[in-house]
């Protein structure tokens, strides 16, 4: 526990210093798989599946995500299902991207 700072300027400092750091790994890495496993109930997921982009996850890649059970998921129509699974509260869930453009 922080003591004397805000914690809602807290969770938005690390959001913004999160956001900033893959910003800066766009257009310089292609990934073959992803692991996003942020701290839940504070939006990390849905802003890191934002930037997650052709120019660091081509067709093929793999993603894998865990998330609170209770949240239903939304990801784009490129991410589809290969695998999934529960754990206590946690979903665990393998993605492969494919959008369809060179099929």
């Amino acid at each position: 526990m922080v003591y004397g700072v805000n914690n809602e300027i807290l969770k938005q400092d690390v959001l913004n210093i999160c956001t900033s750091y893959i910003v800066l790994l766009i257009g310089k890495v292609l990934y073959d798989i992803i692991f996003l496993d942020p701290p839940f109930r504070t939006g990390l997921l849905e802003k890191a599946v934002e930037l997650i982009n052709d120019s660091i996850a081509p067709d093929g890649c793999l993603v894998y995500i865990e998330h609170e059970k209770e949240n239903a998921l939304k990801l784009p129509e490129k991410y589809h299902l290969l695998k999934s699974g529960n754990a206590g509260q946690v979903t665990y869930s393998l993605y492969e991207i494919n959008s369809g453009s060179n099929s």
